[in-house]
């Protein structure tokens, strides 16, 4: 659940997921994950995205209170195809 939801954050894949480790009395844990990320936008800000959707889907899909979501950039993806008009490619009269 928590993989589904990093994924789906534009330019982002979750490599490795999730560790759940507890902290506290028992309650409480902290995810420990490894992300592909494209370059098209800051590390920081995707990163950051990340986070937030892992940490409300744990919260709200899981009923987890999480202390922490620790995410280590581990590969590089290659930006998708920009969508936009289509050229012609040649021939015609």
């Amino acid at each position: 659940m928590l993989r589904q939801a990093a994924d789906t954050v534009p330019g982002a894949r979750a490599a490795t997921c999730c560790r759940l480790v507890p902290e506290g009395n028992g309650t409480d844990v902290r995810v420990t994950m490894t992300l592909a990320a494209a370059l098209d936008r800051p590390l920081p800000d995707r990163v950051h995205q990340v986070r937030r959707t892992v940490l409300h889907s744990a919260g709200q899909d899981l009923g987890l209170t999480v202390t922490a979501v620790d995410i280590t950039v581990a590969d590089v993806l290659e930006p998708g195809p920009t969508p936009g008009p289509r050229l012609p490619t040649g021939g015609g009269a």
